[in-house]
């Protein structure tokens, strides 16, 4: 399809998925086998070799995008390669070991994931084409302004999911799994909804210096936003089960249905 498309940067676009491709690969497979340290290590090294070759290519060779580009490429593969030599990822790999069954459970597993994540993606700047259409850019930039401190919420929270989803994973058969999942979600909604409280509690000392005054409209969307992060940290909380049971095409209608139900949300209002 690339001959069809005259976007000038294509070609890095390309190879910065095949090289992104390749490094989460490795990444899982470094949490697949339980080696968090190597996992989270791998994650450092893309972003630093990234930022360092970002710096190179800018401020040395004045490449403008395609220094911004090669950058992400050359971290993300040598990313890949250090995994794959700190994993011995030589041992797991061998055309003997191609299963029919396994690659078909997978695709089964995996395809209702990709509606899922478009429709976490229409959910997420849907809002943004819609008020810039409506409102103006200047409206965007005040509901981008007030987005920071629940993105930074949920960022705190999407670090302690990914060990969430990891031991519901391993769990979900033990026999004392309800009482397991009711205790550990009632303590974490108990510890979410308590920062969401002090966050907005703060807000009036912190406002100024997190954001700035000139975003002073957005002061009073914050609390809203952190509203949904808190339930957005729920639905997190309750998917893992879901996850956990491979039931990704109940995963996929609910996004689905989010995405649509967002849409018709912000038109309507």
């Amino acid at each position: 399809l690339s001959f069809f498309i005259s976007a000038k940067y294509k070609y890095y676009l390309l190879f910065s998925v095949i090289a992104s491709i390749i490094s989460s690969l490795f990444l899982q497979i470094a949490r697949g086998v339980g080696n968090n340290k190597l996992f989270a290590k791998g994650s450092f090294v893309s972003a630093l070799i990234t930022v360092m070759f970002n710096i190179v290519f800018l401020l040395v060779f004045k490449f403008k995008i395609e220094g911004i580009l090669t950058g992400q490429i050359i971290g993300q593969i040598i990313c890949g390669i250090y995994l794959y030599f700190s994993l011995n990822l030589n041992k797991y790999i061998s055309k003997n070991f191609i299963s029919k069954n396994s690659i078909k459970k997978m695709f089964k597993y995996s395809i209702p994931l990709i509606p899922n994540a478009l429709s976490w993606w229409i959910f997420s700047y849907s809002s943004r084409v819609v008020v810039s259409i409506f409102l103006g850019l200047s409206a965007n930039g005040i509901l981008a302004a007030s987005t920071k401190i629940s993105s930074m919420y949920t960022i705190l929270y999407n670090v302690f999911d990914r060990s969430w989803v990891e031991s519901i994973s391993l769990h979900i058969n033990d026999d004392d799994i309800e009482q397991y999942f009711n205790k550990m979600f009632n303590e974490i909604f108990k510890i979410f909804s308590s920062l969401s409280i002090i966050l907005i509690s703060v807000m009036p000392f912190i406002f100024n210096i997190l954001i700035s005054s000139k975003f002073s409209e957005s002061y009073y969307l914050i609390p809203v936003l952190l509203v949904a992060a808190l339930l957005n940290v729920v639905q997190g909380l309750i998917a893992a089960i879901y996850a956990a049971k491979k039931n990704t095409k109940s995963i996929a209608k609910t996004s689905l249905a989010a995405a649509v139900i967002n849409i018709i949300v912000n038109l309507g209002l």
